[in-house]
This record gives C-alpha cells, sequence and structure tokens, in this order.
C-alpha cells in the first residue's frame, strides 16, 4: 500500500524538536508492516491532526491515531477492556519501539471509526455547552486566584463537575447528550482520570443518534507546553505497559 506522505512529514518534525526518542520517518515502511500484523489496520486515509497527535482511518474501516501524548494513551489504557458508552470502541494500544533504540515517544490508538456528524442543533447545543462550561471554570478560576489557591488536582475535579453539570443540563434539553454526561463521569470516578479540553469537533454521533467522544485529551495539568510529553507517575506508567502492545521495528 501506498506510504502516508502526511505521517511521514509528521514523524519528521517530531524527530526535529524530539531527536532519538521518536521514530525514524525513513523506518516507516517497517513500522506500518508491524502495525498491520498486529491489528490487520493500515493508515489509508487523512482524518486530521492536533497539537500532539495525527489520525488516519483505515483499510479496515477504523481508525489509528499516532500520538505522543502519553496522558491520553493512560486513558485508554485504564478503560481497555471495559465499555465505556459516550466514547468511541478501543481495539488497541501500541506503543512504538525501535528494536535498536528501545521505546520511542510515539503511541498509536486503534479506534473505532464513528463517521456520523451532529445535527445543526446538537452541534448548536454543544458549543453552548462547551462555552457555558467554559466560562464557568474560568470564573472560577479567576476568584480563586487569590491567597489560596486549589491545588492543580481540586482545580482539575472542580472544573470536570462543571462540564459534567453542564452536559447533565443539556441533556435535559436534548437525550442524545446523557451518554457523554455519563461517560465524564464515569471516568471521574472509576479512573481519576479528567476529561476538561473538549472541542466540538472531538464529537460524532452513533447509530441511534447519542453523541460519542471520539479523541478524548486528558491535559497536563502540571505543564503548560502542549507539545511535550507528561511525565507520568510509576503507578501510571506500569498501568500504561501492562495494556499496551510494544510494536518493534
Amino acid at each position: 500500500m501506498k506510504k502516508p506522505q502526511k505521517l511521514y512529514d509528521w514523524l519528521l518534525n517530531l524527530q526535529q524538536d524530539f531527536g532519538d526518542e521518536t521514530p525514524d520517518p525513513n523506518k516507516l515502511d517497517n513500522i506500518l508492516s508491524e502495525i498491520e500484523k498486529a491489528t490487520s489496520a493500515y493508515p489509508v486515509k487523512y482524518l486530521g491532526q492536533g497539537d500532539n497527535g495525527i489520525a488516519f482511518k483505515t483499510n479496515i474501516g477504523t481508525v489509528l491515531k499516532f500520538t505522543i501524548d502519553n496522558k491520553e494513551s493512560l486513558l485508554w489504557s485504564q478503560v481497555a477492556g471495559d465499555t465505556i458508552t459516550g466514547l468511541a470502541l478501543l481495539h488497541n494500544i501500541l506503543h512504538l519501539s525501535d528494536k535498536e533504540k528501545g521505546n520511542t515517544l510515539v503511541y498509536v490508538i486503534h479506534v473505532a471509526f464513528i463517521p456520523k456528524p451532529l445535527s445543526r442543533n446538537q452541534h448548536k447545543l454543544l458549543n453552548q455547552t462547551i462555552l457555558i462550561a467554559r466560562g464557568i471554570n474560568k470564573e472560577n478560576a479567576r476568584l480563586q486566584s487569590g491567597s489560596n489557591p486549589l491545588k492543580p488536582e481540586q482545580m482539575s475535579k472542580q472544573r470536570t463537575l462543571t462540564f459534567i453539570s453542564q452536559f447533565q443540563k443539556a441533556a435535559k434539553k436534548d437525550d442524545s447528550f446523557q451518554l457523554v454526561a455519563d461517560m465524564l463521569t464515569n471516568v471521574a470516578d472509576r479512573y481519576q482520570s479528567h476529561l476538561i479540553d473538549l472541542q466540538p469537533d472531538n464529537f460524532k454521533v452513533d447509530d441511534v443518534g447519542n453523541l460519542i467522544l471520539i479523541d478524548p485529551s486528558v491535559p497536563n495539568i502540571y505543564n503548560n507546553n502542549v507539545n511535550k510529553p507528561t511525565i507520568l507517575m510509576f503507578e501510571d506508567k506500569i498501568n500504561l505497559a501492562l495494556n499496551t502492545m510494544i510494536i518493534k521495528y
């Protein structure tokens, strides 16, 4: 199959930023071959990219997202084996590893493809919901920026509760929002992960019309550099490693 040029370019840019910690773009053929052996999936159609990753639809109708966001990879590893309604179905989490240099910064998230866009009314309500939640969180941060500010973990929890509350209110107007409200609650309660960086473009609609989050982001509350991988706690490193398939190329 034809090698995805955008993926090659993305890896090239990573190499310029992080050097040997990232995969050599000239080994892309080997990388994709090993991924296909492990998953039967090969990237064939570019879907888009953000601060830390790039996504492709595959030959088998799924999605491969290549990312240096180890906080997102950790979240996916936490939900591995569980069915979390409101979140795209996970197939595999892969970690790219050079046979000579060892593990790289790049993870590959293999998830279900959800093609259906939101309706005009859903998109309008989603935008309103996210904007209101962000506004409340911004005002809370301003009020708490005095002599006794909240710790990062406390602030993250508070922001999550705001999003949960606003999605619950949205669900009263449109019940297709209920799965997302439940998902935010489940992820926070069961895995202590707080999804507070919700973007309207990261939602699609399932076959029965419910909103589904396809691209969760877990901001690094200790580091303002969004393009730099987080230093994970030891317990998180173990959890991620236990639920990740190493792809050696």
